[in-house]
């Protein structure tokens, strides 16, 4: 998979942690001072704290409505 140079092993990590389980993970990169949600193998950029927020209610409910249909 082609991963941007820009991201460091941390990232890579929490990107592979992502393909082959239903986590999500949050990244802190110190060098850049960004954080971002990583999800199915792939990594975003969280802007500020309401979209943080709203991305984590999100899962967090798409969560539960996954395992109710179990």
């Amino acid at each position: 998979k082609d991963i941007s140079r820009i991201y460091g092993t941390r990232h890579l990590a929490a990107i592979g942690l992502t393909e082959s389980t239903d986590a999500l993970v949050i990244v802190i990169s110190e060098e850049r001072g960004t954080v971002g949600i990583t999800q199915n193998g792939e990594i975003e950029i969280v802007h500020d704290a309401n979209e943080m927020r709203q991305r984590l209610q999100a899962y967090l409910i798409d969560s539960q409505v996954e395992e109710a249909a179990k």
